[in-house]
């Protein structure tokens, strides 16, 4: 049975002169290991409760003493924590069992009001930048297979020391054939303010490092998204089909710009994108009208972008300045509020019953899953179509934001565009299972023929990204997941494939 070593070596200091936490004496099996110096006292404890601490200077790249515990089993998370609040501004770390590769996540007390951070670990020291105020714990946990890994630290800087600020990307998704979601996160503000963030993206082919410094040339693009730190995310649209895109996440703060790593993702054919419709048609014999607070649950025909909402309006009759929001599920709540389109114009058309009233949402990357309930609620007084004879039988018309019931029907057409995340190749769909579904806490993956997988990627039907596996095994755990449907993104060596989950 192998030793797992776990390592520390701690070094703190104020913006003015250096203050070192020197273990000197050596304690083995220790729950926890801590010292005081000028009036700060430090503790460090590890999941397994086996801390020591000796002088082995040169592990790692580090010099002096270290801190770490030995176990037969590692831990699976490491803390430190102050007896008073403190400023930290970079702590070095690295994978003490010199084999590292794995991604660490830093994660402050959530009374400092900061958020996690994301860093990438070798065996060698790599300096983190947190630029952390008011913090009084720090833990650090891996993504290596569950969790377990051998952390080790150098120095923890302590004073508010301005940098640039760090931002992150994901993966772009979904992806359909003129648009893309892209998402990003400012993880530090390197200790001063974010004037400005968002992305920048381009043709591969024409300009494959894409940077805020080219933006002002006609080859990148560049979208501002409002906010500061945190996750953010954008869709940009009027993109050319079957063809790859390569896109960075950038954050400005008074010291100067960064950007994240380039990822890139490749627009669906034109002719391999399908778009299918949900409607209620109009029905001459069971018709009226209704000027009121109207709304329509229905169910999505494809996993995809919402493209259009198309409703009839009373025979020569329009209005203006009217809104349509969109909601995930059966009711109309804030809460559930997955996008809207303001400011448009409703008319009929010369008094025809098929000349209905398009609204054109394929800009605001409204995300739908296949076979679940969503409702369009527009909160004004529209002069609109419905038919008494139930019409559509999978929905109910709403009134005043509640559900009408009965044998009710907006007259409606909803245009849905097959997305990235529902092409599926199919010896990729027949070769890899999930199971079990529904699942609670686990989420295993069987797969056959030759297909290598190379992380597991989870979604929200909202296509938000919510956890990353990057070394998948049978001990995926989503166990903190709350109940609802999910989507699974499997990426492997010969592509993506998605599935649906239900977390109970």
């Amino acid at each position: 049975m192998n030793k797992i070593t776990f390592l520390f070596s701690i070094l703190f200091c104020n913006l003015f002169f250096a203050q070192t936490f020197d273990w000197e004496t050596a304690v083995d099996n220790g729950a926890t290991v801590s010292q005081t110096v000028s009036s700060i006292k430090a503790t460090v404890s590890t999941s397994n409760n086996d801390v020591k601490f000796v002088d082995a200077g040169g592990l790692g790249g580090t010099t002096g003493n270290v801190v770490f515990g030995e176990s037969t089993n590692a831990s699976t998370f490491a803390i430190i924590m102050f007896d008073v609040a403190v400023d930290v501004a970079t702590i070095e770390a690295f994978d003490a069992a010199l084999s590292g590769g794995d991604t660490w996540t830093f994660t402050p007390d959530v009374s400092s009001g900061h958020s996690a951070l994301l860093a990438a670990i070798t065996g060698t020291v790599t300096t983190v930048s947190l630029n952390w105020t008011g913090v009084t714990s720090i833990t650090v946990t891996s993504a290596a297979p569950g969790g377990l890994d051998t952390f080790g630290f150098d120095d923890i800087v302590l004073g508010s020391a301005t940098i640039a600020p760090n931002v992150v990307n994901s993966p772009a998704t979904p992806i359909a054939t003129t648009s893309a979601t892209l998402f990003g996160n400012v993880t530090s503000n390197g200790g001063t303010v974010i004037t400005e963030r968002g992305f920048v993206y381009s043709l591969t082919s024409v300009d494959a490092t894409p940077t805020v410094g080219e933006s002002s040339g006609a080859n990148v693009t560049k979208v501002v998204v409002s906010g500061t730190t945190g996750a953010f995310n954008q869709v940009i649209s009027s993109l050319i089909g079957s063809s790859e895109y390569s896109f960075a996440a950038y954050a400005i703060n008074s010291i100067g710009t960064s950007e994240s790593s380039v990822e890139t993702f490749t627009t669906l054919d034109v002719s391999s994108a399908t778009n299918c419709m949900v409607t209620n048609p109009y029905d001459i014999t069971n018709t009226d009208v209704a000027d009121a607070h109207l709304g329509q649950s229905f169910i999505a025909c494809e996993t995809g972008v919402l493209q259009s909402i198309a409703l009839l309006v009373t025979f020569n009759s329009g209005s203006t300045g009217e809104t349509i929001n969109v909601y995930s599920g059966a009711i109309v709540d804030s809460g559930n509020l997955l996008g809207s389109v303001t400011g448009q114009t409703f008319t009929e058309n010369g008094g025809v019953a098929s000349n209905v009233d398009v609204t054109d949402f394929s800009s605001e990357g409204i995300n739908l899953v296949a076979g679940q309930v969503y409702t369009f609620d527009i909160p004004t007084t529209v002069n609109l179509v419905y038919t008494n004879d139930n019409g559509y039988t999978n929905g109910d018309l709403y009134f005043n934001g509640s559900a009408n019931g009965g044998n009710f029907d907006l007259i409606f057409d909803v245009v849905i565009e097959a997305s990235s995340l529902s092409l599926e190749n199919k010896l990729l769909e027949d070769s890899i299972s999930i199971y079990p579904n529904p699942v609670l806490d686990e989420l295993h993956v069987e797969v056959e023929n030759s297909f290598q997988i190379e992380s597991l990627e989870l979604y929200d039907i909202s296509g938000k990204l919510l956890k990353t596996f990057n070394a998948v095994n049978n001990h995926n755990d989503i166990s903190n997941v709350k109940s609802g449907l999910y989507i699974v993104k499997i990426i492997t060596n010969e592509g993506p494939l998605t599935k649906l989950i239900v977390k109970k």
